[in-house]
C-alpha cells in the first residue's frame, strides 16, 4: 500500500507544481504587482515540492530523506539536463548556455565543496540552533551571488537560436535537403503543439478574475503542502520496509519525485527551443536547494549534517563530479562532430547510475 501511495502521491506533484507555474504566469501577466514580488512567487512555486518534503522529514525525525532529498535533487537535476541533451543531441543544448550559466555551476560546485569539507571536519558548532557549517554555507551563497551578478556578461543584442521567424524557416527548409526539410518541419510543428497547450490552459483560466486565480493559487499550495507530506511519510516507509535506507530513498527516490516539476520545465523548453531557459531552471533549482539546506538545518535544531549518515558523502561528492563536466561541456569550444559533442552528456548519465549503486551498497551494505 505504502508502494501505491506514494506513486499516486508523486504524480500528484507533479500536476500541482505544473498547475501553479500556470498560475504564476497568468498572476504575472494580470498583475500591477513589482517584478521582485512576482519572481518570489515563481520560484516558490517551483520549490515548494522540495521545501515541503524536506520540512516533514524534519517533522518525523528524518533528517537523512531530507538531506537525502536535496543533494539528491541537485544529482537528479543535472542527469536529466543532460539526458535531454542526448536525446535532442542534433539541437547541441549545451552549446546555448550564457557565461552566467557557467558561473552558477561554479558556485554550486564551491558550495558543495564546502558542505562535503563539513561532512568531514568538526563544524558541529552551533549558534542559537544554527549550525556553523551552514552560517558558512550561508556566507559563500550570498558572496557567491552578489559575485556572479557582478560578473555575468548578459549580450542583450545575442538571439538564442530559438528566436526565430516561420518565413525564415520556411525558405531554409526550401533550399535545404529532404531530411533538413523533415527535422525542421518537425521541430515547428513541435513548437506549435506545446505553445498550443499552454494557450489551451490558460484560456480554460481566463474566464476566472486575477481574485479567483490568487485563491487557485494558494488552495494549490496548500494541495502541494498536503500532498508533500503525505509523499514524504510514504518514502519513510518504504525505507523501512524495503531496506534500503533512508539515505538511499531519500537520495533517488524522492529527490526524483520532487525534481519532476523541473524534468517537465525543461522538456517544454527544449522543445520551445528556449535552451538557455532549460539550462537555467536547473542550475536555478539547484541554487535554491542550498537555501533549503540552510532552512532545514535551522527547523532540525541540531546540525543536520552531522545527525545523517556518512554515505551522503558520496552524493555530494557524486554532484560535484557531474557539476564539473556540465561546466566543461558549457565552457569548451564547438565540438568536431555530433558525437564528439555528446561524450560529456553521456559520462555525466553514466556517472548518475554508478554513484546510485555505490550509495545502494553503502546504503544497505
Amino acid at each position: 500500500m505504502v508502494y501505491v501511495t506514494f506513486t499516486i502521491t508523486a504524480i500528484f506533484i507533479v500536476v500541482l507544481a505544473v498547475f501553479l507555474s500556470i498560475l504564476a504566469d497568468m498572476i504575472d501577466e494580470r498583475s500591477t504587482m513589482k517584478d521582485f514580488i512576482i519572481s518570489f512567487l515563481l520560484g516558490s512555486a517551483a520549490a515548494l515540492p522540495e521545501l515541503t518534503t524536506s520540512f516533514t522529514s524534519v517533522a518525523i525525525s528524518n533528517p537523512d530523506l531530507a538531506m537525502g532529498n536535496i543533494f539528491g535533487s541537485n544529482l537528479y537535476n543535472i542527469m536529466i539536463l543532460a539526458a535531454m541533451d542526448l536525446v535532442f543531441r542534433n539541437r547541441q543544448v549545451f552549446r546555448y548556455a550564457h557565461k552566467e550559466n557557467a558561473y552558477n555551476t561554479g558556485l554550486i560546485i564551491v558550495l558543495s565543496g564546502v558542505v562535503a569539507l563539513s561532512m568531514v571536519m568538526d563544524f558541529s558548532y552551533q549558534f542559537y540552533g544554527f549550525g556553523l557549517d551552514m552560517l558558512i554555507v550561508a556566507i559563500v551563497y550570498f558572496i557567491g551571488m552578489r559575485l556572479v551578478s557582478k560578473f555575468s556578461v548578459t549580450d542583450l543584442g545575442q538571439r538564442d537560436s530559438y528566436m526565430f521567424d516561420v518565413e525564415s524557416v520556411t525558405y531554409q527548409v526550401a533550399a535545404g535537403s529532404e531530411s533538413e526539410k523533415r527535422e525542421w518541419t518537425s521541430e515547428i510543428v513541435e513548437k506549435e503543439t506545446v505553445e498550443t497547450f499552454d494557450k489551451r490552459m490558460k484560456k480554460r483560466l481566463e474566464q476566472y478574475s486575477l481574485k479567483g486565480i490568487w485563491v487557485m493559487f494558494f488552495i494549490s499550495a496548500l494541495l502541494v503542502l498536503v500532498v508533500g507530506s503525505v509523499l514524504t511519510v510514504s518514502a519513510d516507509g518504504i525505507a523501512k520496509l524495503s531496506g534500503l535506507g533512508s539515505t538511499f530513498v531519500g537520495s533517488f527516490l524522492l529527490a526524483a519525485s520532487t525534481s519532476l516539476p523541473e524534468t517537465v520545465a525543461v522538456i517544454t523548453s527544449i522543445r520551445l527551443r528556449n535552451y538557455n531557459l532549460a539550462i537555467g531552471a536547473i542550475l536555478g533549482s539547484c541554487l535554491f536547494n542550498f537555501i533549503n539546506l540552510i532552512i532545514t538545518d535551522a527547523l532540525y535544531r541540531e546540525p543536520l549534517i552531522f545527525s545523517v549518515t556518512d554515505s551522503h558523502l558520496y552524493t555530494v561528492l557524486a554532484s560535484m563530479l557531474l557539476m564539473v563536466v556540465a561546466m566543461y561541456s558549457m565552457l569548451r569550444k564547438k565540438a568536431m562532430n555530433q558525437w564528439t559533442y555528446v561524450i560529456p552528456s553521456l559520462l555525466i548519465v553514466l556517472m548518475y547510475f554508478i554513484s546510485s549503486y555505490i550509495l545502494y551498497v553503502h546504503s544497505v551494505g
